[in-house]
């Protein structure tokens, strides 16, 4: 993440740039949504768009994300973020 944001931090594309961001392949559930949060958290300050990424087959389990109960979970802990960092710009979900 470190290297992400440092990276933003040095663009000068001036077009428009979204990020997508995912959990951890290592995390558990629980964990899992305090990646997105914190990932959510660091690349707000730079993104015109965050796509939320909840289908990487890379990731096992991942798609859990997909069961209604824990997708508005997240969808919900994401909303607060926003609101709390007034992030209004687009967020997409990547099924």
């Amino acid at each position: 993440m470190e290297y992400l944001v440092r990276n933003l931090k040095k663009r000068k594309f001036k077009g428009v740039l979204g990020v997508n961001i995912g959990a951890n392949k290592d995390s558990d559930k629980l964990l899992r949504m305090e990646d997105y949060i914190f990932c959510f958290r660091e690349v707000a300050p730079y993104a015109d768009y965050i796509t939320i990424n909840i289908s990487s087959p890379n990731t096992p389990n991942l798609r859990d994300f997909h069961q209604e109960e824990d997708f508005k979970i997240l969808i919900t802990k994401i909303a607060s973020i926003r609101d709390e960092l007034e992030f209004s710009n687009p967020i997409f979900i990547k099924l």
